[in-house]
């Protein structure tokens, strides 16, 4: 019963902001434009009283920006205060106990300044209170925000009303950036420390452009070369697979040259003199490919077992490795 009492004295607010529009203006807003406000507000506290805060909010906001009456302005703040906008509804709540009423004005508005005074220091004691300090530099030499809005340096070290929920503090100092985020409830008091002494701690462990330039540089003489990576240890593996797969196939070539030979030598009566011709032909040919491919297969295999396990400086005496596109070839001395 109470709430739809209530709702019926919203929509007489309402009614009361022609009168009092023209009254209070110099330059009142046209006709159009009041009824047009006049019905944003209303639906904007219907939306309130069906608890639509969200869309209550931006009809009594649009209303309230063409008039700036206080019904209109206590509702406006009543939603954002729905919405846990407390700093926004606070100030709004404030803002309307100061607008200027003509004498003679409708008493339901004076009422609404009333309502809106007691509902700001009702508020005001919700609003969480964030101290920001700052160790390791200057006040003036950063730049602190607050959900991305900045924090005039004179308000460091000063309580800052934020509105609950979570808010990203952060703070910048040339290319150092401190901060991360908080979660604040109603009526907390906090201090948080941007702390930069230990962002410059951060900040000289990464090594200068003339350490990177030094560290890129070839080593001196006689020095212990760097550990190889990963592509330089399969390296080897691959030579001697490569030199093995040669071997095998210089095996086969060998065995098809030594079955030719048998075929020429042990003539059979049936054979034709093509087939025998043939044979004889491959005799040559099968053995060069098969010894050859052994030959450069063993040498493969072991430069290969040599530079996995055993590569040394040919000058300073012991086995070393040369490879070039065409040859594979061991070299220094044991």
């Amino acid at each position: 019963m109470w709430g739809r009492h209530r709702t019926i004295l919203c929509y007489a607010y309402f009614l009361s902001v022609l009168v009092v529009t023209a009254a209070a203006h110099a330059q009142a807003p046209d006709e159009s434009s009041l009824a047009a406000a006049r019905q944003l507000g209303s639906d904007g506290v219907a939306l309130y009283e069906h608890g639509d805060f969200g869309g209550a909010s931006d009809k009594l906001e649009r209303a309230y920006a063409v008039v700036k009456v206080p019904t209109l302005g206590l509702w406006s703040a009543r939603a954002l205060e729905k919405l846990g906008k407390l700093i926004e509804a606070a100030q709004r709540y404030r803002e309307v106990t100061l607008l200027e009423l003509k004498p003679g004005a409708p008493a339901m508005l004076r009422t609404a300044q009333t309502d809106a005074k007691t509902a700001y220091d009702a508020l005001s004691p919700r609003i969480p209170q964030l101290t920001i300090e700052i160790a390791g530099a200057a006040a003036s030499d950063v730049s602190v925000t607050v959900d991305g809005k900045p924090v005039p340096s004179a308000l460091v070290g000063a309580e800052l009303p934020v509105n609950p929920g979570v808010r990203q503090v952060e703070g910048r100092r040339g290319g150092q950036v401190v901060g991360e985020s908080l979660t604040l409830a109603e009526g907390e008091r906090r201090s948080y420390t941007l702390d930069f002494g230990a962002a410059t701690v951060a900040a000289a462990a990464v090594p200068s452009p003339a350490e990177v330039a030094a560290s890129a540089s070839p080593p001196a003489a006689g020095a212990e070369p760097a550990q190889s990576g990963s592509g330089e240890s399969i390296a080897p593996w691959v030579v001697v697979g490569a030199g093995g797969a040669m071997a095998v196939t210089g095996v086969v070539f060998v065995a098809l040259a030594l079955g030719a030979k048998s075929n020429v030598e042990g003539v059979k009566q049936d054979a034709t003199w093509s087939s025998i011709q043939s044979d004889y032909n491959k005799v040559p040919t099968f053995s060069a490919v098969g010894f050859t491919l052994l030959g450069v297969g063993a040498v493969a295999v072991t430069a290969g077992l040599v530079w996995k396990f055993g590569l040394t400086n040919k000058n300073e005496g012991g086995l070393g490795v040369e490879a070039s596109a065409s040859r594979i070839a061991l070299t220094g001395s044991y």
